[in-house]
């Protein structure tokens, strides 16, 4: 085991007897501490304002990004239900329904990659402040 030897301890100046001070100075340092606490209360609510608003815009423009494709999705599949009534053969059944198939996998992956760089661009929004 190894032998750790802690550095010496600097010896500690003795705190200022804040009653042996005059009362112009007490109250001087009384304000400024009550100052400094209401600067610091300030800056708190402004960050908790800005952090609620971030995140409250954020969640908005992905919700309002998901209603988007969802009525778009909804869209697409009220399409292929009035398509579904024109056709003629199971051939042309099964060619249609590959197609919309594809198309629809495609618009899904352009959705999910949408919905993602939102998330990212919204994370840091959301991370920054402080």
């Amino acid at each position: 085991m190894a032998n750790i030897q802690m550095p010496p301890k600097e010896p500690v100046a003795p705190p200022r007897d804040f009653a042996s001070q005059p009362l112009e100075r007490q109250a001087d340092q009384i304000k400024d501490t009550l100052d400094n606490l209401v600067t610091s209360t300030k800056k708190a609510t402004d960050l908790l304002k800005d952090a609620s608003s971030s995140s409250l815009q954020a969640a908005c423009e992905y919700n309002s990004k998901l209603m988007e494709f969802a009525v778009a999705n909804n869209q697409a599949n009220m399409d292929w239900a009035r398509k579904l009534t024109e056709f003629r053969s199971p051939a042309d059944f099964i060619g249609a329904m590959g197609e919309h198939a594809r198309v629809q996998f495609d618009t899904f992956a352009r959705q999910a990659k949408e919905l993602s760089a939102l998330a990212a661009h919204v994370v840091p929004k959301v991370g920054d402040m402080h």
